[in-house]
């Protein structure tokens, strides 16, 4: 991804927290909304990269996870993956890794980010 980062570009593409991933992340509008079903309740993902996301709920710990589905915005619904829990700041913020995906739901991330890039960096021009 050959995209150049503005100043104010930055609360777009990740979050503030107390932990931080390794990994890209995108914060998806409210507008268009990314979301994954984690056991019988759906939850709106705050940010999400290729190698994990993060989400706002009490219901879990350090730890936790499970099997999801993710739905995001456009052509990429019905990837799965299991996603484990590493750590829960302050502000009820659970940030996950998928210590389970298959490559090619992996590529569907990606490409689903770089779309993301590309529309931000023309809304820009």
């Amino acid at each position: 991804m050959f995209w150049k980062r503005k100043p104010n570009d930055f609360n777009l593409f990740t979050y503030e927290s107390d932990t931080r991933r390794e990994t890209y992340r995108f914060h998806p509008p409210e507008d268009e909304a990314a979301t994954f079903i984690l056991g019988e309740r759906e939850y709106v993902i705050i940010d999400i990269g290729s190698g994990g996301l993060s989400f706002k709920s009490t219901d879990f710990a350090e730890g936790a996870g499970g099997p999801i589905t993710l739905k995001l915005p456009g052509h990429y619904n019905g990837i799965t993956a299991v996603l484990e829990i590493r750590g829960v700041c302050k502000s009820n913020i659970c940030h996950c890794a998928f210590i389970e995906i298959a490559d090619d739901d992996v590529e569907k991330i990606h490409l689903y980010l770089l779309k993301k890039q590309k529309e931000f960096a023309r809304s820009r021009n």
